[in-house]
């Protein structure tokens, strides 16, 4: 029984250890100027308040792509008529089929060869940076893809189940979807 709980404590402390570079420490890449900046979902109110920053106050870029469950397609809308800054820009609010971080690559993939874009800074939270630009950067056509990190903080019970969920997504990311 004792050997048993010290190789399961083991095995699980690797688990965390090997998972802190991928998922608590993930490299985010410094904001430039792109085509297009893309809030993959949920597209959080932090999220969206970067990526408001990151056009508004930074000047990145002049397009907003939001990704949107199918029913937040109206309320991402109405965000993008309140926008009150005095500087303009594009906001475009697209529902992904699947509702997968593999299926926002599509779409990014698509749309990218509809309007020409070469560039695209995709934003998403801490736990899912390193995956987000293994999925990307498999679809993305263009020349340079930045993920950019929101730094919303996650409560320890967060931590725990992005730490499960992610290992089995990257799993599933290195095994069975390996392609765009």
């Amino acid at each position: 029984m004792f050997r048993a709980l010290t190789a399961l404590v083991s095995v699980i402390a690797l688990i965390v250890i090997a998972g802190l570079p991928l998922y608590v420490f993930p490299t985010s890449d410094e904001p430039r100027k792109v085509d297009v900046v893309y809030v993959i979902g949920p597209a959080t109110p932090s999220r969206l308040e970067l990526a408001r920053h990151l056009i508004v106050d930074e000047g990145i870029s002049d397009t907003l792509l939001i990704s949107v469950p199918e029913y937040g397609v109206r309320s991402a809308h109405r965000w993008s008529k309140c926008v009150k800054d005095p500087i303009k820009f594009d906001v475009l609010c697209e529902h992904s089929e699947p509702f997968t971080t593999q299926g926002e690559a599509q779409t990014l993939a698509r749309l990218a060869r509809e309007h020409g874009w070469e560039s695209a800074a995709v934003i998403t939270f801490t736990p899912h940076v390193t995956r987000t630009r293994l999925i990307m950067e498999r679809c993305f056509p263009g020349d340079e893809l930045d993920v950019i990190v929101d730094p919303a903080p996650l409560r320890p019970e967060d931590w725990v189940w992005h730490y499960v969920y992610q290992t089995g997504a990257f799993i599933k990311a290195l095994t069975v979807a390996t392609d765009c």
